[in-house]
């Protein structure tokens, strides 16, 4: 079950950790067998989601992390709710891995004949990254789920991203 955010303001943090508030409740649903683990979705990284994290409430962050987007994770220092998450022991999933066509209207923009399908390699960077639990992808059709899952299980697509920031730092 996610606490479903994209800005955690200080008033929605004090009604989401409050005595009787959202993540209490949750957690008694998990108490009672009802539910199996608790979340929460993120698009900053604002002190409420680092509050969250450090409360040890919660199982799981759903973060926005691609490669256009990677300010959950900055490997060359390191910091980022990414990290945190995982020292905290949670799950950690991706939302918007291929960059919800950012990184592709880009692309057309510089290269208006340009075709070329980059969903693969973009979502074998974010698989690339060690941290990462599970990566989510829109489907529309059968087509795209056997085009993710030959992505999936070619894991000679992936690289170290420890080595790539190393050349470059």
């Amino acid at each position: 079950m996610q606490v479903h955010g994209t800005t955690y303001t200080s008033e929605a943090r004090d009604q989401t950790l409050r005595k009787n508030g959202t993540l209490e409740v949750l957690e008694q649903a998990r108490d009672e067998g009802l539910i199996r683990d608790i979340g929460f979705t993120t698009e900053d990284q604002n002190p409420p989601v680092y509050e969250f994290i450090e409360s040890g409430r919660f199982d799981v962050m759903q973060t926005c992390y691609n490669l256009v987007f990677q300010h959950t994770y900055e490997p060359t220092r390191p910091f980022g709710s990414i990290y945190e998450a995982d020292k905290a022991g949670m799950g950690i999933v991706t939302m918007r891995s291929l960059t919800a066509s950012v990184f592709q209207r880009w692309m057309k923009a510089a290269r208006p004949d340009d075709d070329f399908d980059y969903s693969p390699a973009l979502l074998q960077f974010v698989l690339s990254n060690k941290l990462i639990d599970v990566a989510l992808v829109g489907m529309r059709t059968p087509e795209e789920v056997d085009k993710n899952i030959a992505v999936l299980s070619d894991t000679a697509g992936r690289f170290d991203l420890d080595d790539l920031h190393k050349k470059f730092v």
